[in-house]
């Protein structure tokens, strides 16, 4: 399953803190890199009934049952960029 990053639980807190019951990872239909099935994050009040929660210090992530290969061995990351909130899935290591 997905880890995270310190950065990327601060950062799903204060989403969190701010109304969100945490972000979800799914699928989506296409990719805009060719590398894999293209995942979404979004923002949602609670987990869908077969997803999977990942909890990292209170920071909640819903991960799609469709996503978790595309998961595994996988770090979910992320930083502020000027005014805009950027995640990453990179390789783990």
């Amino acid at each position: 399953m997905i880890s995270i990053t310190d950065d990327a639980a601060e950062l799903i807190r204060a989403l969190m803190d701010s109304g969100a019951g945490g972000l979800r990872i799914s699928t989506s239909p296409s990719t805009n890199n060719g590398h894999g099935p293209a995942l979404a994050l979004d923002l949602a009040p609670e987990p869908g009934d077969e997803d999977q929660v990942v909890n990292a210090d209170g920071a909640r992530v819903f991960v799609d049952p469709a996503a978790v290969p595309s998961l595994t061995g996988k770090v979910l990351d992320a930083h502020v960029e000027g005014e805009q909130l950027e995640f990453a899935v990179v390789d783990d290591g």
